[in-house]
């Protein structure tokens, strides 16, 4: 007897030989296989089946003659194959729930093998819901309705539930839960569900909504971003409504419903709130009160508020200078403020010689050559829009972010015809930058993009490096400007102003004196005279304090900005934060303490007077005589000798009269006495 491999095919020779040496041998080839074949399910799987009928698919690692399967420990089925190593079926019409099966294969050797259980389930049915809220009744309320159900499936489990409310975007739902509706009138609840083997269930109910809720208003009520003419009215409601601002010079008129000066309606729905008021006055307080109402038209209205308006600065712009006729020039002006003042207004007409022809001035308005403008809807802190100007401009683009959130803006820009005055330098282009519903003080940043065109730069011999944005306020100031690129035709800039105003693209020619690098070198000889890097951001006098709107600013030390060092809550006006207005109750207060304390004084006055001028009358006589146009006062002492010490003691206190009308002679005249009579150390 001898050993063989499992599974392995063995070869077996025998050698013989006989007494005569001659050899002779004779092989066999077999196999031993004493193990079962490994079967391998590949369907069905341990899931659930949404189907009646199931595919059934196994697969053996060995040669079989046969393979069977049980299904539900029913009798055994054999399997047809399409090799000696892959096995299948098919089984329909089986009942819904859950069911077993294995499988039983049988090698060449006569060895089998049979799979343990293997569960699957068979769902054709979707689960079934019930909607018990909302019910089919009419809700008075648009918001918290509630939802409540339940979900339930016989042979798997539930996997999701959502809903549709309107036909409006799907919502899932783990729980009862609350929603809202937008509108009133009639509504339809879609009910989804769906379980594991994928079947779904729609469930439908229906109700109808009244909204009778008020809106409720949040928090404060705020006028921010208050200016000479204009504030941003801002609050918060629990739900989206319309907004108006209802505003007043006379509170009355607010609480008595009269005729109000101005009612401001923002009609877009929100929860946040605000109306932008303009049209208002220079420097003067207004009450307002604020109503919201919802789509339905629920209206909550606040109290009574109140602000005050700001100084308004004006900002004027001239126009060029007219031809002299009859020894006479005039020109254009514009208060960009719209203060309706002329207090820093220049001139708007002068005198000259005839035959004289108008020029550009400073700030002015020249021959418009061509103008482009771009409105933005809104522009809010944190986001940068931009302003392409594609054809007919050499500034080419701005760029400009705002400190808070601004609406309706218009921002044009005109090129003009002419040459500026009173600039250092030879002008390339010459702009008016112009905005609508936005201020100096709301601006964050303000970048220019503009290009030089290289043959105006060889043709004017003009370093190129010098090339700068020049800003009109009461002056004309020189920006920073930094070279950006250029190309084969144009020079390229940017440059960041503190704000929008008329501008001016200049350069300088060349000279040794200035190397044109934002640097004031005055070791190299620069200089303000002979170079503008000794000019740059010069914008006031260092110390210097003004008010921009309602916040004071003060210079800084070198001049080249101001710098906000106080907000007035209540404004600004002759360089200093204006104080704030005394509410109507406590100005009647004062109003009483200060009748009640002069009244007193009086009181006092007049009974001291009695008794002082009887106790003076034997110390000091007075003869009054006429003297030309007036009166002449005479002092006459008594016989008794006394100090002016004494007298000066003993009357402290006394109202002392310089000059005095005829029928005050009773009064002393103390100055008069002490210079005529008093001399040191000795008596009156």
């Amino acid at each position: 007897s001898f050993n063989a491999l499992d599974n392995q095919q063995s070869t077996l020779t025998l050698w013989i030989n006989d007494t005569a040496g001659n050899y002779n041998s004779s092989g066999v080839t077999f196999t031993v296989d004493t193990s079962e074949p490994m079967i391998s399910t590949e369907s069905p799987l341990n899931q659930t089946y949404a189907i009646t009928y199931v595919y059934g698919n196994v697969t053996t690692n060995e040669i079989t003659d046969w393979c069977e399967y049980s299904l539900n420990d029913s009798a055994n089925v054999t399997m047809q194959n399409d090799s000696q190593t892959h096995w299948y079926f098919n089984i329909s019409g089986m009942s819904e729930g859950q069911q077993n099966i294995t499988f039983s294969c049988n090698d060449t050797a006569g060895n089998m093998n049979t799979t343990e259980y293997l569960y699957f389930t068979v769902d054709t049915t979707p689960p079934t819901a019930s909607i018990y809220l909302p019910q089919n009744v009419t809700y008075y309320t648009r918001k918290n309705l509630q939802l409540n159900y339940t979900v339930q499936d016989t042979h798997s489990s539930v996997n999701t539930t959502w809903y549709v409310l309107d036909s409006v975007a799907d919502v899932n739902v783990t729980d009862n839960t609350t929603f809202n509706v937008t509108y009133d009138g009639l509504h339809y609840m879609y009910l989804y569900s769906n379980d594991s083997a994928g079947n779904v269930n729609l469930t439908v109910t229906n109700f109808t909504t009244v909204d009778l809720t008020y809106p409720q208003i949040i928090g404060d009520i705020n006028a921010t971003e208050v200016d000479h003419d204009s504030a941003l009215i801002v609050w918060t409601m629990n739900e989206s409504t319309n907004a108006t601002v209802y505003v007043d010079t006379n509170q009355t008129n607010l609480t008595n419903n009269y005729t109000l000066l101005l009612n401001v309606i923002n009609s877009t729905f929100s929860t946040n709130n605000t109306v932008l008021v303009t049209g208002l006055g220079n420097q003067t307080q207004y009450f307002f009160n604020v109503s919201s109402c919802d789509p339905t038209g629920n209206c909550n209205a606040s109290g009574v508020y109140n602000f005050n308006t700001t100084v308004c600065i004006e900002n004027w712009g001239y126009g060029s200078w007219s031809d002299c006729i009859s020894g006479i020039q005039t020109r254009s002006v514009v208060d960009y403020n719209s203060c309706g003042t002329t207090d820093n207004r220049s001139a708007i007409s002068q005198s000259c010689d005839s035959g004289t022809s108008g020029g550009t001035s400073g700030g002015g308005t020249p021959v418009v050559e061509n103008k482009t403008s771009i409105t933005f809807d809104i522009i809010v802190p944190g986001h940068t829009v931009n302003f392409t100007i594609t054809t007919g401009f050499d500034l080419y683009e701005l760029h400009i972010s705002v400190l808070i959130t601004v609406y309706s803006i218009q921002v044009t820009v005109t090129k003009k015809t002419g040459t500026p005055s009173g600039i250092d330098g030879v002008v390339y282009q010459y702009y008016d930058i112009t905005k609508t519903n936005l201020q100096d003080n709301q601006i964050d940043t303000f970048d220019t993009y503009f290009r030089v065109a290289k043959s105006w730069i060889t043709a004017n011999n003009i370093d190129k490096k010098s090339m700068a944005i020049y800003r009109y306020t009461y002056q004309w100031d020189r920006i920073t400007t930094a070279l950006d690129r250029e190309d084969s035709e144009f020079v390229y800039y940017t440059a960041s102003p503190p704000g929008m105003s008329e501008f001016a693209i200049v350069g300088q020619t060349m000279t040794a004196a200035c190397n044109y690098n934002n640097v004031c070198e005055t070791n190299l000889g620069e200089n303000v005279e002979n170079c503008a890097d000794c000019q740059i951001g010069t914008v006031c006098t260092p110390d210097d304090v003004r008010c921009s709107g309602s916040a004071l600013q003060r210079c800084d030390s070198d001049g080249t900005s101001w710098t906000t060092t106080q907000t007035c809550p209540f404004g600004c006006s002759d360089n200093q934060c204006t104080s704030a207005p005394m509410p109507a109750d406590e100005e009647l207060m004062n109003l009483v303490i200060i009748i009640s304390v002069f009244g007193t004084i009086v009181v006092i006055a007049l009974s001291f007077r009695k008794r002082f001028f009887k106790a003076v009358s034997g110390v000091v006589k007075v003869k009054k005589t006429q003297s030309g146009k007036g009166f002449k006062y005479e002092y006459k002492l008594p016989k008794e000798k006394t100090s002016w010490h004494n007298i000066k003691s003993k009357y402290k206190g006394v109202k002392q009269q310089q000059s005095r009308p005829p029928e005050r002679t009773e009064q002393i005249n103390w100055e008069y006495l002490k210079k005529k009579y008093s001399k040191k150390n000795e008596d009156v």
